[in-house]
Formats: C-alpha cells, sequence, structure tokens
C-alpha cells in the first residue's frame, strides 16, 4: 500500500491491523518458544543417547517432539533443566499462549470496531512480546551452553 492509501485508512481499520500485527507477532513469539525448547529437549535426548548407548538403548528423538505443544514441552524441559524460574515464568504465561492462539481472531463485531477495545488488546499483546522475547534469549543460551555453541542475542 502506498502513503496516500494509508492516509485513506478508517482509524477503526488502522486499529484492527494494529492489532492483528500485534497478535502475530505475539503468536510467532510463541512458536518460537516452543521451537527453542524443542531444540533444547533435542539436544538433551542426544547427550544422553551419547553416554547411556553402551548399556541401554535410548530412543528417543526430536521426531518425538514434534506433535508436542507448549504446556508438554514445558513439562518435559523441567526434567532437563534446573531454570526453575523460567519453568515457573513459561508455565505462568500458558494459559495467555491458550487464549491467544485460540481465541485471538475470534473478535465479535462490536469488538472488531471498538478503537478503545483493539488499542487495549494491542497493548496487551506488545507486554506479551516485551515478555516472552528474554525467555527466547535465555533458552537459545541454555541450548548453547549445552551444545558449547557461541551464544546469540536476539
Amino acid at each position: 500500500m502506498t502513503t496516500d492509501s494509508n492516509s485513506q485508512v478508517s482509524p477503526v481499520e488502522l486499529a484492527f491491523r494494529q492489532y492483528s500485527n500485534a497478535l502475530q507477532m505475539a503468536l510467532a513469539d510463541f512458536q518460537y518458544i516452543e521451537e527453542c525448547l524443542r531444540l533444547y529437549i533435542s539436544v538433551a535426548y542426544d547427550l544422553i543417547r551419547h553416554e547411556t548407548s553402551k548399556h541401554l538403548p535410548f530412543k528417543f528423538d526430536a521426531s518425538d517432539l514434534d506433535r508436542d505443544a507448549l504446556g508438554r514441552l514445558i513439562d518435559k524441559y523441567a526434567k532437563f533443566s534446573n531454570n526453575t524460574i523460567l519453568v515457573s515464568a513459561l508455565r505462568e504465561i500458558l494459559p495467555r499462549r491458550n487464549e491467544i492462539a485460540h481465541r485471538g481472531l475470534l473478535l465479535s463485531s462490536a469488538q472488531q470496531h471498538d478503537i478503545a477495545f483493539l488499542d487495549e488488546q494491542t497493548q496487551r499483546l506488545a507486554e506479551m512480546h516485551s515478555i516472552l522475547r528474554p525467555y527466547i534469549q535465555t533458552l537459545l543460551n541454555e541450548r548453547a551452553a549445552l551444545t558449547g555453541e557461541p551464544t546469540v542475542v536476539i
């Protein structure tokens, strides 16, 4: 869209676009957390397999995690990490993730046209993004510590 056509966007449409963008960002953050948990657990599985292969089979691998949703991944991660603060924080945000994922696009017609409501929800989603980024960073750093890879900054 050009700048000229943006100036013709109604305030309601603009508020809805901002809400939609914030929703997509929050959903992407939650997906990224799920993927970070899968990667961490997968590395843990690899380490266990390597250490125990001479004594007993360990047949879990990354594909066993493909269908696990966030709650189950948090539970599995908790078994391989001593970061109880992060585990608690992830468990605490799980209901918000479920609300966003399952109800984020189910707005009534009145809600879709209520600028104050959309702005409030957009702000809540932006705050969620701010909350989630450090969790993602922590998970990336913990995986790097397991693998001996350098940490990355997001």
